[in-house]
């Protein structure tokens, strides 16, 4: 879980260093939620490392406790919450 900066900008060197040790990121980067807009080029190399490396990347803003579970069943690549798997049911 990284939760350093709200701006993409800022942590990308971190996301890229994870990325390449072989983890996932959950980070509550906000800009990170929706990226595309603002930062497509930024976006899409972070994207292609993701999937390269096998590894999912999800900005979730102040719900990150709750999205741990989801991301790491996400499928690689960059995410938005709205793409996350659902929750599965405790039973």
């Amino acid at each position: 879980m990284l939760t350093t900066t709200s701006h993409l900008e800022n942590v990308t060197s971190q996301i890229i260093q994870f990325l390449e040790a072989g983890l996932n990121v959950v980070s509550a980067c906000e800009e990170l939620s929706f990226p595309w807009k603002r930062h497509p080029e930024l976006t899409q190399k972070l994207d292609n490392l993701a999937k390269e490396h096998g590894k999912t990347v999800v900005g979730t803003v102040a719900v990150t406790v709750n999205t741990i579970p989801r991301a790491v069943e996400a499928p690689p690549g960059l995410v938005v919450m709205k793409d996350l798997p659902p929750p599965k049911s405790v039973q």
